[in-house]
């Protein structure tokens, strides 16, 4: 069969990928560049590979336009699914001029993050035609206060949202109070609330909500709970909630014991984030006990649950599915991450994030010749006094050839150890490897630009010739 000659091969390359905001970028550069007889065929091609993508891949940055309504003429336009208004600063009357555009009709979402002017334009927003479609509405960073939350909430302006940031404004209990009135955001599935003051009684208002049992993705991340908040997970339950994220909120072990008690009431949680709560080795272990069947993620970093909760986790018989494990600053020594290497719950480990602990050479050993971790991609161990004994160990260890991202900064390795890393026969899927800050001469540095498997890393931007870290980036 001869190749298909026609301008629409390209297209046709890059739908069959998977969808992404890289390949969305190539897809609209790839509209800008095609000739103009050849738009109302490829759009139609696109069109129906493109229903199953998230709207909000789907955007087109009002900033890269020369003016705010150049989306008009936009070639890619009938592909436009989210219009981003993100960091712009129009006056009022464009921001209310966008809003009331007939070619937005099509729009399901809308990022105004970072925007100046929402606290009075908000009122257009919620009288725009397409919000009765809208799916994706990102109103972060904007100074949003509890009045703009009821407005949000006083009408069912929003009938069809499923994804609603609200990260980084000024929302506190009443706010949320407000947005979890009966009618208010029916079809919500994700939902972000960090950095803002909401606090306990915020919380304890947010699980009453009609939406709450319908949640995938709940973020809390620094928003002033505290450790007796979580008691409100008492009265809910909920089968459909994937993520929870609540780092920086001082939960400390009571939380985290809390959380334990009331986990059986989210049996599908895939994720959960308690990095920055002041947890110990108690809560650490009360974590450990959890039935947790479907957990994929667990991050406490920077908690100081030290070796004995490291040693909880590893010998937990419930986190058997996880395959992302981050205790950095986590006060691990060597036994900690000997143990976990040993563990036979977390064999389907595919991210061990050990950063800025105390494991050293005797730590990453025992990683080295684990036969238990050999489905790891991602090992980061950044800060940990590892010398090049352990850089050589690593390098001769077979068991760990499915690594992809190593990072070693801010170590003591020097020239032995990076060269070891750098030509070792088992680190031929590297795709990136950090030893910035440790101790290799610039004789070290110039021998690592001679590797041959260091020319696809992608860590230096051009023109410099090595992708690979060095002490200048």
């Amino acid at each position: 069969m001869k190749p298909d000659p026609s301008p629409l091969q390209p297209l046709r390359e890059l739908l069959y990928q998977p969808p992404s905001a890289e390949l969305w970028t190539s897809l609209l550069t790839f509209f800008d560049q095609l000739p103009t007889q050849w738009l109302t065929p490829a759009i139609e091609y696109a069109l129906p590979h493109l229903e199953s993508w998230p709207p909000h891949l789907r955007a087109l940055d009002l900033k890269t336009l020369p003016t705010p309504f150049a989306f008009e003429t936009h070639p890619a336009w009938p592909l436009i699914r989210t219009l981003s208004l993100r960091f712009t600063s129009f006056s009022q009357e464009t921001f209310v001029a966008l809003l009331q555009h007939p070619k937005l009709q099509q729009l399901q979402g809308l990022d105004l993050g970072h925007t100046e002017y929402l606290q009075e334009g908000l009122s257009y927003l919620l009288n725009a035609s397409f919000g009765q479609h809208l799916l994706y509405l990102d109103i972060s960073n904007c100074q949003l206060g509890d009045e703009g939350a009821f407005l949000l909430s006083a009408a069912n302006t929003f009938p069809a949202l499923k994804w609603l940031n609200l990260e980084n404004n000024q929302l506190g209990p009443e706010a949320i109070r407000a947005l979890t009135r009966p009618h208010s955001l029916p079809t919500l599935q994700q939902l972000w609330l960090n950095l803002n003051p909401i606090g306990s009684d915020g919380f304890a208002y947010l699980v009453e909500a009609p939406y709450f049992p319908h949640l995938t993705l709940l973020h809390l991340g620094h928003t002033r709970l505290r450790q007796h908040a979580l008691s409100a997970l008492s009265s809910v339950h909920t089968s459909s909630l994937r993520e929870l994220l609540l780092p920086g909120n001082n939960l400390r072990d009571q939380g985290a014991e809390t959380f334990a008690q009331h986990a059986a009431r989210f049996p599908q949680l895939q994720r959960l984030d308690l990095i920055w709560n002041n947890i110990t080795e108690t809560g650490a272990a009360a974590l450990a006990a959890t039935p947790l069947p479907q957990l994929q993620t667990l991050k406490l970093g920077w908690n100081p649950i030290r070796d004995k909760g490291a040693i909880a986790i590893a010998h937990s018989q419930h986190l058997r599915q996880l395959n992302e494990l981050a205790l950095w600053e986590c006060q691990l020594a060597a036994d900690g991450a000997r143990t976990i290497a040993q563990s036979k719950t977390l064999t389907a480990l595919h991210t061990l994030d050990l950063n800025r602990n105390h494991i050293g050479d005797k730590g990453l050993i025992a990683i080295a010749i684990s036969n238990n971790l050999t489905q790891l991609k991602e090992l980061r161990l950044e800060c940990n006094n590892i010398s090049d004994q352990g850089a050589l160990f690593l390098s001769r260890s077979p068991n760990l050839e499915s690594l992809h991202t190593l990072q070693l900064r801010s170590n003591k390795i020097g020239d032995l150890g990076a060269h070891a890393l750098a030509f070792s026969e088992h680190m031929l899927n590297m795709t990136h490897l950090d030893l910035v800050a440790n101790r290799i001469t610039q004789n070290g540095w110039q021998d690592l630009s001679s590797c041959p498997y260091l020319q696809d890393f992608a860590d230096v931007p051009p023109p410099t010739p090595l992708s690979l870290l060095s002490p200048a980036d």
